[in-house]
């Protein structure tokens, strides 16, 4: 961990930028239509040492509402639980508990205070300590999201025991990821942000959390850490996550994690790799052969998967139309592919009689080309280079599926040239181990490459012209995929170094690019 000591104009600027996030209890700067304290009247003061009550009480300058105050107002260290009551315009504070000797508490105002007539909200910070003096380390530290490295905006980060795991200290990071924990005292603590869905100030396992790479950190004045937490949602138990019935003969099942090495059971039968496709690494696509079953018992095993679903099949008085679509939703198809279609039902044969193929431009036929098939997909075989624009007339029954016989469809297609497209070639030569590359073309990811040897220059090709831009993600293990962290053994996820500037591609030209990260 990287570590600077504060002087004075440090410390005052940080006090100046905090504002935005949970500041003292005159209520900052956070809404100037929100409540505000009025600090005068404080009863015990902000601050107060040697403080003996149980009890706090805070005038405001207009009349109040509270919102949730059992989850919006805390005390840390947690050895109090507080009750909080409105008496005309003040917030009363109150709790029963004997508090530890010489150790400096806050009370968090979270969100907890509305006015009455607009709902605005104040968020501050009531400190005190129940002996001589306060502790006045400062920790000043930012979040990002770990996948997209951008700022954290609502984020705890708290200040943990080691041994029991007690929270001791926590602030809120601002709309810049920032946080800056005031009020420390000198201590080997562990630090964590967490997103805190459930509002305990208790990390749960289905919430973003991040951490620094040392297990702890001692702290002993105050201190601006220059590596950022990385937040990271934790990796999902394995499990089917979503299963849909198709109609008229299919299920589609969604895992949370990628289906490898797969057995498939159908209502307690194995099915053969031809009665199902990978649509995703982590999704399937199963084909029901006909029966009397309404109800469908799907188990998949693989190696990071064994899970169970049942899936309803649904009931028509009306057959369900077997509709033939393109593979690719725009018609458009690259040298480099097959032209292909599918359908919604798994093939059983195809009848070239019902097939037209011709000519946009001229309306001449086409008939020296062949075919395959294999579970809803028709493929087409045939020279591209010879043709620029093809029509494909599907009459009624020119592909049999176990659904029934196909709808009659005309389907337009643009076959594109070489020349249509564009290339990068990336210089990796910065990487000394494998990555993956994630190449996103107007924002949207369209390629994942795994790149394990000769991390020099690759070259991606049928590019279509535009922006684009690439994430470069460290495959540590080389599993070809990204992998989050791990809070119990304090694995960081991989590191992810974007390239946001764009690259622009045009159609026939071969652009170089190198991808070194700016820190």
């Amino acid at each position: 961990m990287s570590v600077a000591r504060f002087y004075l104009i440090v410390l005052i600027t940080l006090v100046v930028s905090s504002c935005a996030q949970v500041g003292t209890i005159s209520g900052g700067d956070e809404d100037v239509v929100a409540p505000q304290p009025r600090t005068s009247r404080v009863n015990p003061p902000n601050e107060s040492t040697n403080f003996n009550s149980k009890r706090v009480e805070i005038p405001f300058d207009e009349f109040i509402t509270l919102s949730n105050p059992s989850e919006n107002i805390r005390i840390v260290p947690p050895h109090a639980v507080l009750k909080a009551e409105m008496k005309k315009k003040s917030l009363v504070i109150s709790w029963e508990e004997e508090l530890s000797p010489n150790t400096t508490y806050a009370i968090y105002i979270n969100n907890a205070v509305k006015d009455i007539t607009e709902g605005n909200d104040t968020i501050m910070q009531y400190v005190f300590s129940t002996g001589n003096e306060l502790d006045s380390i400062k920790y000043a530290v930012k979040v990002i999201d770990a996948w997209t490295n951008l700022p954290v905006e609502k984020c705890i980060v708290g200040l943990f025991d080691p041994v029991t795991n007690e929270i001791k200290n926590f602030t809120e990071t601002t709309k810049n990821g920032e946080a800056l924990l005031n009020y420390i005292k000198a201590d080997n603590y562990q630090l964590f942000a967490f997103s805190d869905v459930n509002k305990d100030l208790v990390i749960q396992d289905h919430e973003r959390v991040g951490f620094q790479i040392d297990r702890s950190v001692d702290i002993n004045y105050s201190t601006i850490d220059t590596v950022p937490i990385r937040v990271f949602t934790p990796a999902p138990k394995p499990k089917i996550r979503t299963k849909k019935y198709v109609a008229p003969n299919s299920i589609v099942i969604g895992s949370t994690v990628p289906i490898v090495n797969e057995m498939i059971y159908l209502n307690g039968v194995k099915l053969n790799t031809n009665r199902y496709v990978k649509i995703k690494e982590d999704s399937l696509k199963l084909f029901l052969p006909e029966s009397d079953v309404l109800v469908n018992e799907v188990i998949i095993t693989s190696d990071e998967l064994i899970d169970t679903a049942s899936v309803r099949s649904s009931v028509s008085k009306t057959p369900t139309a077997i509709i033939v679509t393109s593979l690719k939703s725009n018609n458009n198809f690259a040298p480099s592919e097959k032209v292909a279609f599918e359908t919604n039902s798994f093939i059983t044969g195809v009848d070239t009689s019902l097939i037209r193929v011709f000519l946009k431009k001229d309306s001449i036929y086409i008939h020296d080309y062949a075919y395959t098939f294999n579970h809803n997909v028709l493929t087409i075989d045939l020279d591209k280079s010879l043709y620029k624009e093809l029509e494909f007339q599907f009459l009624k029954g020119a592909i049999r599926c176990e659904g029934g016989d196909s709808e009659d469809r005309k389907v337009n297609c643009i076959l594109n040239e070489e020349r249509n497209y564009g290339s990068l070639d990336l210089n990796l030569s910065y990487y000394s181990s494998p990555v993956l590359l994630q190449v996103y073309h107007n924002n949207k990811p369209i390629k994942l490459l795994s790149i394990k040897d000769s991390l020099g220059n690759v070259s991606i090709e049928e590019l279509e012209p535009g922006e684009y831009t690439f994430k470069i993600i460290l495959d540590d293990n080389m599993n070809g995929k990204w992998d989050t962290g791990n809070k119990e053994t304090f694995l960081q996820p991989e590191k992810v170094d974007l390239y946001t500037t764009p690259t622009k591609v045009r159609a026939n030209w071969v652009v170089e690019a190198t991808l070194i990260p700016s820190n």
